[in-house]
């Protein structure tokens, strides 16, 4: 009862993700890709759901919104800009927020005309530090792979579409592995102004990237939790905060630093919640 009781509202979160309908009909109706691979919405939900899987309830916002309260914003396959979309990323970015961004990133503007001088346009490529000179479309059997500068042995596979970078005055952390770009830059840093600003040139498995998300995240201040699978929700009513769990699969989990009452059971937890499979808790803090 005073679980359903609990209306509540959504935790303000810290990091929101752009998806833009206006990109979506635009990048639907390009031929610069191929037609069956492009899955801008698979994207955009792929990895809203991988920050899900981090405890990172991510907020879904457009172009046009208020982005000053966010300490990240993850912009994928952003190619179309709407007139003052540079400009706020740029002043966004300068203020001290970090941005993510992926390849396709500032092609047009809202007319579907190209941005001259290099993508991302709009003077976008001073705030990355990149010029993309070419988008390579993989056949469907294509696969490339990266090598991380930072020494990380992480497996990154890449897949269907890889774009060739001319760095400007950005850091490089990974560089493709094989095929005649090998060797160039894949993902980069640069900061600028108070901010910084990533770009991930290349398409991979969202699981791939869960560890560079952890590496943004935190450089931005925005705590993460090892969810291991768990699906996990925050809701705040009468100044309580309202942790729920949701165990998805038909394994046992144990979650780490835990603590408060589970109003299910009513049973107290300290330091340690276990999930039964495919159990649900609800922790009052």
């Amino acid at each position: 009862k005073k679980v359903s009781g609990v209306a509540g509202s959504i935790v303000e979160s810290e990091v929101a993700l752009i998806y833009d309908w206006d990109t979506r009909w635009a990048i639907d109706d390009m031929r610069g890709m191929s037609q069956a691979t492009k899955n801008y919405d698979k994207t955009c939900v792929e990895m809203w759901s991988e920050l899900l899987k981090l405890g990172v309830e991510a907020d879904i916002i457009s172009q046009d919104h208020d982005w000053s309260k966010y300490k990240v914003i993850f912009a994928p396959m952003l190619y179309m800009l709407h007139d003052d979309t540079a400009e706020k990323l740029r002043a966004y970015v300068e203020n001290g927020g970090t941005v993510f961004a992926t390849y396709l990133t500032g092609y047009v503007d809202k007319n579907q005309l190209c941005h001259l001088g290099g993508f991302p346009g709009e003077g976008l490529s001073e705030v990355f530090g990149i010029i993309s000179e070419e988008l390579d479309t993989f056949y469907p059997t294509d696969r490339n792979g990266l090598v991380w500068k930072n020494g990380a042995r992480i497996r990154t596979e890449v897949k269907e579409y890889a774009e060739v970078l001319r760095v400007k005055d950005a850091e490089v952390l990974a560089t493709y592995e094989s095929d005649y770009y090998a060797g160039s830059a894949a993902v980069t840093r640069k900061q600028y102004g108070k901010g910084a600003a990533y770009y991930f040139a290349c398409r991979v498995a969202p699981s791939d990237m869960q560890q560079f998300f952890v590496k943004i995240l935190e450089e931005a201040n925005v705590a993460t939790k090892d969810l291991f699978g768990v699906e996990y929700h925050v809701r705040v009513a009468d100044d309580n905060r309202y942790e729920f769990y949701l165990n998805y699969s038909d394994e046992e989990k144990v979650l780490e630093d835990v603590n408060g009452t589970e109003l299910l059971s009513e049973q107290a937890v300290e330091g340690k919640l276990i999930l039964a499979p495919w159990a649900v808790a609800v922790v009052e803090k």
